[in-house]
């Protein structure tokens, strides 16, 4: 869940007790939200992305509804047609 946040986490090498103490929170705080035990609140939400320096109108990549993005499917033939534009 919440692979995008989690990602710019490591990208910036912020592991999660560092991130939950920038959000003046616990680490099992977090690690309930980042499972998806409980909602983040949306305060909590733009805490984070200023954290890490996330544009605001990227809030729904970082936090999807239930915490996954949905999977797009493609066809074989449009990956065909892709490659072959190439």
């Amino acid at each position: 869940m919440f692979l995008k946040l989690r990602g710019r986490m490591k990208e910036l090498g912020m592991e999660q007790y560092l991130f939950a103490k920038k959000l003046g929170r616990s680490t099992s705080y977090i690690s309930h939200r980042m499972t998806g035990k409980h909602e983040w609140l949306l305060s909590e939400m733009y805490a984070a992305l200023d954290i890490l320096c996330v544009p605001y109108d990227q809030l729904g990549e970082y936090f999807p509804k239930g915490g996954k993005s949905k999977a797009v499917r493609v066809s074989r033939s449009e990956t065909e047609e892709y490659h072959a534009a190439l």
